[in-house]
């Protein structure tokens, strides 16, 4: 479970940087 949330938390940082690159992020399943 934490190894979960934390994967999470470093695909969200990820998701964040694309967006301010204006790039379309890939979408996730299972959020």
């Amino acid at each position: 479970m934490l190894m979960n949330d934390h994967l999470t938390h470093h695909r969200a940082q990820m998701i964040v940087y694309l967006r301010l690159k204006d790039v379309q992020p890939p979408k996730y399943v299972g959020w």
